[in-house]
């Protein structure tokens, strides 16, 4: 009954794939071993979270890009991105930092409606969200003529992007692949 009360309030009910909340999806694990692997650790610091990740059109590829703070705790501003990685099959294909100097983009990182969410409910959701970018990656890797289902699918996962994605790094999302988000769009589904 939890599961299926949660799954309404996340927004991912045209997904097909069934996502187990209780435990992480592959895409959560590559995450997390992302900063620590050895493309990343040399370069990108432990304190700077990776981003969600983004299909590259690929199967099981996806790119990064990690998130610098500066200050503080209680006064963190949020910096553009440091460096970007690929994560392919499971490993960080390369990781490499981006040109130039971080700078201040504000100080808030998620979208005022994540605010409010505990911290289970911010994760159930996150996990949605790495199953559906999973299974959205998939389908943009195969490129079929897309079904009604597919494209409500397409919507739903732009949907639940955006409600996750810090509003001072849309448009950095929109530059991991820009050829993603224009399907995303052609399909229907709002775009960062």
């Amino acid at each position: 009954m939890k599961r299926l009360f949660l799954s309404s309030i996340l927004g991912l009910a045209a997904c097909q794939r069934a996502v187990d909340l209780n435990k992480p999806v592959k895409l959560e694990e590559d995450l997390r071993q992302a900063k620590t692997s050895k493309a990343c650790e040399a370069i990108i610091p432990i304190e700077a979270p990776p981003s969600w990740p983004v299909p590259t059109g690929r199967p099981e590829e996806f790119k990064i890009f990690f998130i610098p703070w500066l200050g503080a705790p209680g006064k963190l501003e949020l910096m553009s991105p440091l460096g970007e990685a690929v994560l392919s099959k499971g490993s960080v294909a390369s990781c490499v930092l981006l040109p130039g100097t971080p700078r201040v983009l504000g100080s808030r990182r998620w979208p005022e409606g994540l605010a409010r969410l505990g911290s289970d409910a911010f994760e159930a959701k996150a996990r949605r969200l790495y199953g559906a970018t999973e299974e959205i990656g998939a389908l943009y890797a195969a490129k079929p003529a897309l079904s009604s289902s597919q494209k409500e699918t397409i919507v739903a996962y732009g949907k639940v992007f955006l409600e996750m994605a810090e509003p001072d790094l849309l448009n950095f999302y929109r530059a991991l692949n820009p050829d993603f988000w224009a399907w995303v769009k052609a399909a229907g589904g709002p775009t960062p």
